[in-house]
């Protein structure tokens, strides 16, 4: 999987936080059946171009399939500029850790919980969510 994001605002006043201008090229590769049964690797790698500077990071995620309705998860992502929604604040050159576990209870419904770690410019964040969906 390939992508590249080209963000563009069309007003210079409009710039700020949440708006801004920049590139972003990324690729992954995904690795299933890796060590024997249930084990997957997917390693990812970014291109960051923003205002006055070019920054490259990779990531992965080493999953294991518990059995067929659990699933467990260990990865790491780094993002130029990572938004979070709950404080609607924006935090700039971040490295993400995560652990995820899904219980699939049925075709339609998961439970999943997760802690990340959030290794920013200026602070550190920790935050556990737990996230019920039901797919219809």
């Amino acid at each position: 999987q390939a992508g590249l994001d080209l963000r563009r605002v069309s007003d210079e006043e409009d710039v700020g936080e949440f708006n801004r201008d920049y590139d972003r090229a990324y690729g992954s590769l995904a690795l299933r059946q890796l060590f024997g049964t249930g084990f997957r690797l997917a390693l990812s790698g970014d291109w960051w171009s923003g205002t006055d500077q070019d920054i490259s990071g990779l990531g992965f995620e080493l999953g294991h399939d518990l059995s067929a309705s659990v699933d467990l998860a260990l990865g790491s992502y780094y993002s130029l500029y990572k938004y979070d929604l709950f404080l609607v604040t924006e935090r700039d050159d971040v490295r993400t850790w995560y652990v995820r576990g899904r219980w699939k209870q049925s075709g339609d419904h998961t439970l999943d919980l997760t802690y990340e770690y959030e290794d920013a410019d200026f602070e550190d964040y920790h935050t556990l969510r737990v996230e019920a969906a039901w797919r219809f």
